[in-house]
């Protein structure tokens, strides 16, 4: 099958084995059909045969160790220009953490939507507000403008040219890279909360449609569709999610 190349499939990877809970998330990318090149972003060196049996066929895009020695190296490789450089032959870049399953393959409709970032909403998140305060102290924004309270990183469809440009901006205007994850938190955040209410052309879904995209800490009301991934399922409701994912799994696929 011919590889639709606007959206590459990136998961990024630091251990030299999968768990069990990782096989699992592994697999799910077989929902997928085979019709997106997947692309596992690692240290570089690091073995990769127990990966690349799970998923036969992927490629690999080595990244320099010290990027994957804590969450804050990750953050800043992925709030980083050079990251999305490496995949800008592609419009879009679906980033699957190897904690998150998917439940479906039908990733066409997010594509034809062009929203700069998709992710799960947060919910309950006590540390949101001061974020966007610091936003809008930052960029002079109105005390009423905010963005929605989306783009959970760990599974997520990141629009590659928005955050290039995104970055461009960013450079001439925001503060010493010092003070960048004082500021900033997360990567997630960075994009999401801090940025994104400065740039008009960085749009992010309410947080009713991101939900149909991707959830994480929520549950689909009765009747409602199941998203299309689900991030950190082991750590959240993993009673309800898995047997779906299974599932998912064992239907027949063309």
């Amino acid at each position: 099958m011919a590889k639709d190349n606007r959206c590459v499939v990136v998961v990024p990877i630091y251990a030299p084995a999968p768990s069990a809970d990782e096989v699992l998330a592994l697999r799910s990318l077989q929902l997928l059909g085979g019709r997106y090149p997947i692309v596992f972003a690692a240290p570089e060196g690091l073995p990769l045969a127990a990966y690349l049996r799970l998923v036969p066929g992927a490629k690999v895009q080595p990244f320099a160790p010290r990027h994957f020695a804590s969450v804050e190296a990750y953050s800043k490789l992925t709030a980083s220009p050079g990251f999305y450089l490496r995949f800008a032959r592609y419009r879009y870049m679906l980033l699957v953490q190897t904690d998150a399953c998917l439940l479906h393959g039908n990733l066409e409709p997010w594509l034809q939507a062009g929203y700069s970032y998709l992710g799960a909403p947060w919910e309950q998140a006590a540390w949101l507000p001061g974020v966007q305060a610091y936003a809008q102290k930052r960029w002079g924004q109105p005390a009423g403008r905010l963005v929605p309270a989306v783009g959970n990183g760990g599974a997520s469809l990141r629009r590659i040219g928005h955050f290039l440009r995104a970055w461009l901006w960013y450079a001439a205007h925001g503060p010493k890279e010092a003070d960048w994850l004082a500021a900033h938190r997360q990567e997630d955040v960075f994009w999401t909360q801090v940025l994104a209410p400065a740039l008009p052309f960085f749009t992010l879904p309410d947080a009713q449609t991101a939900a149909t995209f991707a959830m994480e800490t929520q549950l689909p009301a009765e009747g409602q569709a199941l998203p299309l991934v689900v991030h950190a399922v082991g750590k959240y409701n993993p009673a309800f999610w898995l047997p779906l994912v299974e599932a998912a799994l064992a239907q027949p696929r063309p």
